[in-house]
């Protein structure tokens, strides 16, 4: 999964896809969805709201997965 993560890591930098501040949020969501067994977006941002993420966060988490640098 490491070496999947940097590949998408380099995808967003290269292609320019994420402001470079924000890179290291999109991989932790990644590493997150990936982690939860890539579930649907409702599942996804139901799962987050019920760890009591904060609205943004969960505006942009699935935001991460919709990226075409996503292998």
């Amino acid at each position: 999964m490491v070496h999947k993560l940097s590949i998408y890591e380099h995808e967003l930098v290269s292609k320019g896809l994420v402001q470079p501040d924000k890179i290291r949020y999109m991989v932790w969501w990644i590493r997150r969805f990936l982690a939860l067994g890539q579930p649907e977006e409702s599942q996804f941002t139901d799962y987050l709201e019920n760890e009591g993420r904060q609205d943004w966060q969960i505006r942009q988490a699935p935001k991460a997965s919709s990226y075409r640098a996503f292998p």
